[in-house]
C-alpha cells in the first residue's frame, strides 16, 4: 500500500465507526499509528467521541486512562483489583487500577467490553480480544 491509501484508510475510520467489519491502516515506515476516534457511552449514556488507539501488542487486553474514566464519570464502576500487565516493550509493565466495563456505540449498535484502568496516556487502547470480538482488520504496511 502507498502513503495516499494509507491516509484514505486512516481517514475512512475516523469519526463513528459505521460498521463493525472495518479496517485500520498502520503504517510502520511513515512512522503512523492505527487510531480511530469512538464513540464511548458515560454514565448518563451520553456518547462522547475519543481517540482510541489500535494495539496488537496489548494481548489480549485493553486499557482505559484513568483520567478517561473520569471524563465519562464512571469511577464507581471500577472494581478495584490492583495488578501488573506485561508490555510489549522490554521488561515493561503496565501498573492497572481494575476494570471497568466501557459501553462503545457503532452506529446504533451498543458493544460493551471489560477495560482495564491504567495510567496511560491514550485515553483508549483496544487490545487484540476486543479488535477480534469486533472483527477488525490492521493492514500492515
Amino acid at each position: 500500500a502507498n502513503k495516499g491509501e494509507d491516509e484514505a484508510s486512516l481517514s475512512q475510520t475516523a469519526g463513528i465507526l459505521k460498521n463493525i467489519n472495518c479496517n485500520i491502516t498502520a503504517d510502520h515506515l511513515h512512522r503512523k499509528v492505527a487510531m480511530t476516534n469512538v464513540m464511548v457511552l458515560d454514565k448518563d449514556g451520553t456518547p462522547i467521541t475519543m481517540p482510541a488507539l489500535h494495539d496488537t501488542g496489548a494481548l489480549p487486553h485493553s486499557f482505559v486512562s484513568l483520567n478517561t474514566v473520569r471524563k465519562l464519570n464512571l469511577q464507581k464502576k471500577v472494581k478495584v483489583a490492583r495488578a501488573s500487565q506485561q508490555t510489549a516493550a522490554k521488561g515493561g509493565k503496565l501498573h492497572c487500577i481494575g476494570t471497568v466495563p466501557l459501553q462503545l456505540q457503532f452506529g446504533e449498535l451498543v458493544w460493551e467490553h471489560e477495560f482495564l484502568v491504567a495510567p496511560t496516556h491514550m485515553e483508549l487502547i483496544f487490545g487484540d480480544a476486543l479488535m477480534s470480538n469486533l472483527g477488525t482488520v490492521i493492514d500492515r504496511c
